[in-house]
């Protein structure tokens, strides 16, 4: 497959060798790691971030990025739990784009929140008030 200019190689390469995932979910999941760490630690360059950390960083960042489509575009991907984002983060760990510390586990991943129903709840779309009319 001819690597696309703007796409991350190492990535290309392991959806490649393992088209489990897309690359999509595999960039949007490096994107959750990376608001994680800024959440736990601002501009730090190298901390440990939990499963649970994770999971709830990439909740926050599908509700922002995907609104109520979120859960859909967790369907397209093949995202029907936590425990999948482990999978993702573990695959990543094997390809050597992420590391991992001697008591990180694929369990630590388990049931976090339930997909899809907490992407969507308590999501509120609110609309602007249109002053023109008054």
């Amino acid at each position: 497959m001819a690597t696309h200019p703007d796409r991350n190689s190492d990535l290309e390469k392991l959806c490649d060798s393992d088209p489990t995932w897309p690359y999509e979910a595999y960039e949007f999941i490096l994107e959750a790691i990376e608001l994680a760490s800024d959440i736990q630690e601002p501009g730090s360059a190298e901390i440990h971030l939990s499963g649970r950390q994770i999971a709830l960083a990439a909740k926050q960042l599908a509700i922002e990025w995907f609104g109520l489509m979120a859960p859909t575009v967790f369907s397209f991907w093949g995202v029907a739990s936590t425990r999948d984002m482990g999978e993702l983060v573990f695959k990543l760990i094997e390809c050597g784009m992420l590391t991992r510390q001697e008591g990180d586990r694929i369990e630590d991943f388990d049931d976090i929140f339930p997909i899809p129903d907490d992407l969507v709840s308590g999501y509120r779309i609110v609309l602007p008030l249109d002053h023109s009319r008054e």
